[in-house]
């Protein structure tokens, strides 16, 4: 069945409240970037480089000093199953050091070749060792609504539920999300928006019991996630089968030197959006679900729907993750 965005939105919890002029229960299969500047920044260098979008709760541990992406099992909130993957161009990938196979090949055959790997129950380790974690967040805070001369990197660009719900905890019900992957040496940034609804639209949230203001800002749909290699191999171990029955256990080695964007994310497959429908805020309700929301809060955007592009082809489903 395909979702549109005329279908009305189911809260993921009781009380939290979206407004908007309509609503939409999940993201896109895919939303192609209104600036594919970064698809030329080498994944691998002297450092990794991995992107993070969709339902997908950042889980920064200080005493652990470990970040966990956290990806959501939506149908546990009443919204339509999402679809957990890691996702890379298939010029990124070292084919003969790599031994993980591919749960499926996207566009294959052709220059936008990718391999994606689901990763519902599946074990991920980046670059695994048994030094002591040391995984490090952005710590600059701008003042103002939106970055400043393009300058994206700070993680308040990034919806904090802390600030938007109250919330101080993450439920602990593993059966809650579907892939938990702990990064334990890098450095955790905003990266600048994907999609256009991240560059054109200021978000007003305030609480629901009283309209007072809570923040008042754009937000990015995307953070970058950097680890330094130090003269290792840039490799990304898969353990388990997938929901497809393939089993995918093996090591993925990423190319040095090679451009292309290392994306983990969490969206709906089936959601169509198009031009000129209004913003909404997608899957965002869901991650209330699966932390202490202390208080419901009301997000309007503005504009309510996008200017015409017509050489656009991002929707205006806004899915960005969040971080706790």
């Amino acid at each position: 069945m395909t979702i549109h965005r005329r279908d009305i939105m189911k809260a993921g919890a009781a009380g939290i409240v979206v407004a908007l002029n309509a609503g939409l229960t999940g993201c896109r299969k895919t939303e192609e970037s209104a600036d594919a500047g970064g698809s030329s920044t080498p994944a691998s260098g002297g450092v990794l480089r991995m992107k993070i979008r969709g339902l997908v709760l950042l889980d920064y541990q200080p005493s652990a000093k470990t970040l966990y992406l956290r990806m959501l099992d939506a149908e546990k909130q009443s919204m339509p199953k999402h679809e957990a993957r890691l996702i890379m161009p298939k010029g990124v990938i070292d084919e003969d050091a790599t031994s993980s196979k591919p749960s499926r090949i996207d566009d294959k055959g052709t220059s936008k070749e990718k391999w994606v790997w689901l990763l519902k129950g599946i074990t991920v380790s980046v670059l695994p060792d048994t030094e002591a974690a040391d995984t490090e967040l952005e710590s600059s805070n701008p003042s103002g609504e939106k970055p400043v001369l393009g300058n994206w990197k700070s993680l308040k660009w990034i919806p904090n539920l802390k600030q938007v719900a109250g919330a101080s905890t993450v439920n602990a019900d593993p059966g809650l999300f579907v892939c938990n992957i702990p990064l334990t040496h890098g450095l955790v940034q905003a990266e600048k928006p994907k999609g256009r609804v991240g560059n054109e639209t200021k978000w007003t949230v305030t609480k629901s019991s009283d309209s007072s203001l809570v923040t008042r800002q754009y937000y990015s749909d995307t953070v970058i996630f950097t680890r330094k290699l130090q003269g290792r191999t840039p490799v990304i171990v898969i353990a388990g089968t997938d929901e497809g029955g393939t089993d995918i256990s093996g090591k993925i080695v990423v190319r040095q030197g090679a451009a292309g964007e290392i994306v983990y994310e969490n969206f709906d497959p089936k959601v169509i959006a198009k031009p000129g429908d209004p913003t909404s805020l997608g899957h965002f309700t869901a991650f209330f679900g699966v932390v202490d929301t202390q208080f419901p809060t009301v997000w309007t955007p503005d504009p309510t729907t996008l200017p015409d592009c017509s050489t656009c082809e991002t929707d205006p489903i806004f899915c960005p993750p969040a971080s706790i």
